[in-house]
């Protein structure tokens, strides 16, 4: 007669013959390391989910951002003011001259940021101010800028040929630079930024 005591010593015999190999110690179950291999690629494959979502969730705050730009286009479209006033003083002369630009289109044309409007100029001793109409183009990416003088107007002294060539300061919006022209020996280094209407 086999008593529950004989059934259990045969189960433990069964049990250890499957699990023992050619040493001593028990043989890890393959199933339980593929389980374990599953567990962590799922660990894995969640952590890298969870980082996809986070990025795509700053992304959408603002889509236009990449690491390397200075300015997204459409915040500084946003963010410029309508009315910019500064300075520009010719390299060989101690005065400055005042400038302004009052902005009143703005678009985003081939990859520039782009601003029209008025432009004038005024030194200290002209009684009226030389005036022209102002075409500012600024790269997001590289936060470059250029500022065209266009007018159909003749004027004394005016010379709408040359450029203002420079960068923006993408916290206070404020452009440094110089005015150039080509074949031209003279320049004039500015600076132009946002101030209250």
């Amino acid at each position: 007669m086999i008593t529950k005591k004989s059934n259990l010593a045969a189960l433990v015999l069964i049990v250890m013959s499957i699990c023992l190999g050619t040493g001593s110690s028990l043989k890890a179950d393959p199933l339980d390391d593929l389980l374990k291999t599953a567990e962590k690629a799922e660990q894995s494959t969640t952590a890298v989910l969870k980082n996809i979502q986070k990025v795509n969730r700053v992304a959408s705050k603002e889509p236009e951002m990449e690491d390397n730009v200075v300015l997204p286009a459409a915040g500084l479209l946003r963010r410029m003011p309508a009315f910019l006033a500064g300075w520009m003083q010719w390299r060989d002369q101690k005065t400055k001259i005042f400038m302004a630009l009052r902005i009143n289109k703005r678009r985003i044309d081939d990859g520039w940021v782009v601003f029209e409007g008025g432009l004038a100029y005024q030194s200290a001793k002209d009684k009226s101010a030389t005036k022209s109409f102002g075409i500012l183009k600024i790269d997001p990416i590289t936060g470059s800028m250029i500022m065209l003088e266009r007018t159909t107007a003749k004027q004394e002294n005016f010379d709408t040929s040359g450029k203002f060539v420079g960068t923006i300061d993408p916290s206070t919006l404020t452009m440094t630079g110089t005015w150039s022209k080509k074949g031209y020996a003279r320049k004039a280094d500015f600076e132009l930024g946002p101030v209250d209407d």
